[in-house]
């Protein structure tokens, strides 16, 4: 899966919600899109609507397992 070279690839970003003015920090849906397509929902019309945190933390987890593999062999 090479896992830890998708995560890489992968930019938070830093906001702020525009009818609220909160700061917030995220992924912007469209490009987690052209990397990880599963972590994508899409509303009735075809459009992003957002993301599904469960793909993305399931390949942390695989980075994560590479890493450790990497660092104690």
């Amino acid at each position: 899966m090479e896992a830890v070279n998708i995560i890489k690839q992968l930019q938070a970003v830093r906001f702020e919600w525009k009818d609220t003015n909160k700061g917030d920090i995220s992924l912007i849906a469209e490009e987690v899109a052209k990397i990880i397509p599963e972590a994508v929902y899409y509303n009735d019309i075809g459009q992003i609507e957002g993301l599904r945190i469960v793909p993305i933390m399931a390949i942390m987890i695989e980075a994560i397992k590479e890493l450790s593999e990497v660092k104690y062999e």
